[in-house]
Formats: structure tokens, sequence, C-alpha cells
């Protein structure tokens, strides 16, 4: 992250306030570009989705996979002039980076870490605020450096410099600053899967609902991983999928992401994501209509699922 971005951050008073108007810190994400000649074809033949269908107004949230087809990493890929960028959690990045490394071979094609020349900022806006703002209005549209994700929810892609010039004018429009922590919850709340260390190379993108997100494509041709990801598409629904949960009243968080119980005490899922009393959970299809799902934790903590946003 870019020092003087990190200094304006650690300045802001966030709040806690319910607000329709919300200005996010995002942590935790670098940037890789990929440029070269032979950027487009390289990328085509790595990841999930078609980058023919990539275009300076829109973007992907897909993937990078094994051989075996489990996900490497989420990434939200966007256009940037002649290259690529690829926004991922910070701690699969050197990851991600050295498994493309060894397939560019002798490919025309640069991978750079370009996450100190771009600030990522969060926002939520009203309907009649991101009209005024001239904001994309499709999920995954891209507008004026902003990224609609969901509904009401948006990410701002630019320079330091731009960055804390929009800041300060949403700010002097009322925006209120929220934390990374809030960010994490709007992120849990649509549906996106971001790995750790972890949970890399354990899910298939079917699993983590990349198909329900259109960040796989099925008729682009051959990529890694896209055998075993086209055979489960075309043999039917995935065994596992993944799903919006919440915890209602007090919940102190172990100290690792425990497993889902059924009410009679099988193993019929895993929590991949929680912030707060929202979290993301991978559930085998048949077990998300059960009734008496508990947390494996001390308290056997229940948990309700719910409708992404």
């Amino acid at each position: 992250m870019n020092p003087i971005w990190l200094d304006f951050l650690n300045t802001l008073a966030f709040s806690e306030q319910k607000t329709e108007r919300a200005i996010y810190a995002v942590t935790g994400f670098k940037i890789l570009q990929v440029s070269g000649a032979d950027a487009a074809q390289f990328l085509q033949g790595q990841i999930t989705c078609n980058i023919k269908e990539l275009q300076d107004n829109n973007s992907f949230f897909a993937a990078l996979c094994n051989p075996k087809g489990r996900v490497i990493s989420t990434f939200l890929l966007l256009k940037s002039t002649d290259a690529f960028l690829l926004i991922l959690p910070a701690e699969l990045f050197e990851k991600v980076k050295t498994t493309l490394q060894k397939y560019i071979m002798r490919a025309k094609v640069q991978l750079q870490n370009v996450s100190e020349l771009v600030c990522l900022t969060g926002m939520a806006c009203d309907d009649k605020t991101a009209a005024q703002l001239t904001l994309p209005t499709l999920n995954f549209s891209m507008q004026n450096q902003w990224v609609k994700l969901a509904t009401t929810y948006y990410l701002h892609i630019a320079s330091v410099t731009e960055s804390l010039a929009y800041c300060a004018s949403l700010f002097t429009q009322g925006f209120l600053a929220k934390n990374a922590a809030a960010w994490q919850v709007v992120n849990i709340n649509v549906g996106f899967a971001w790995l750790t260390q972890q949970s890399s190379e354990v899910y298939i993108p079917q699993m983590l609902n990349l198909d329900k997100l259109a960040g796989i494509s099925f008729t682009k041709g051959c990529y890694t991983g896209q055998e075993i990801i086209a055979r489960t598409h075309y043999l039917g629904q995935a065994k596992r999928e993944m799903f919006l949960a919440q915890i209602a009243g007090d919940f102190i968080p172990p100290a690792e992401l425990p497993e889902i119980l059924a009410a009679n005490g099988q193993t019929v899922g895993q929590v991949l994501s929680l912030q707060n009393n929202d979290l993301l959970a991978i559930l085998q299809s048949n077990a998300v209509t059960e009734t008496g799902l508990t947390l494996n934790d001390a308290h056997r903590t229940s948990l309700k699922i719910i409708p992404f946003i």
C-alpha cells in the first residue's frame, strides 16, 4: 500500500453509525499488473473468465486455479489501457505471481506489483447519489474509475492523488468513514470469496459461486484446471456451494474458522470467512434447507442462512 495513502487512512475517524453514504478503508489487498504484447493471450490460458470479453467498462470476479481445478486465488480483474490488473488478497500475491511466472516461458508478458501506485477505496451510497456521481449501474460494470460490485456498493481504483481528492469531495457531501472490518462485512454480504493461505487450493470455483457471478467461461477453451471445472458444470450441480449466514446475539469468534454441523452432529460444511456476525459458509448443497445448523465451537452457536445482497 502506498505510504501516503496509508497515512491518510490512519488520520480518519471511523464511524459505527449506520448510513447509506460511506467511504470504506480497503486494506489487505495487493494489485498485480499483467502487461506485454502477449498478456491477453497468456491470461486466457490461465484464468477462469474469458479475457476477450473484458473491456474498459467492465470487470470480472474470477480465479486462478491449479491443474486439479482448485482455486489458488480469486481476484477482481480490470483492464487498464493495454494491461490487466488483478486485485487479490495480499497474502496470496506472491503465490499467484510465482504460479503465473512459471507459465510465461517465452511469452512477451511482464508481471509487476503496482500496489503502491494504485489505491483502493470502498463506497456505499443510495441510488440518487449514485446518479449524481455518474456511477456505473450494472454489477461489475466500470465507469469513471468506479466498479459497481453489487446493489449500492462500489470500489474506486485510482492513483493516490485522485483518491485523496475524491475522498475529500465525498466527505464534504456528508459521507462517513468506515474501517476495513466494515468493508469485509460488505464483501461477505455480496458473496465475494476472498481466500487465505489456508483456503487456497481447497475449493473448485463453483463451490465459491464464481459461476453465479459470471466469473467462469465454459465456452472459451482450455485453461489451467478447465477440464475438472467443466466436468463439474456439465455433469450437474457441485456438491458444495457457498452461502451467506448470520449469527444471532453476542459472539466471540474462535481462533480458527470452525466447521459447520447439522442438528445430528454431522459435519456439513466449513466457514470460509467471518467478520462480526456475518460469515460465508461452504456447505453441502442439500444441507442448506436443514434446521439446526451450528458452528462446531464451544457453544454450538446457531446459524441462519440468508440471501446475498
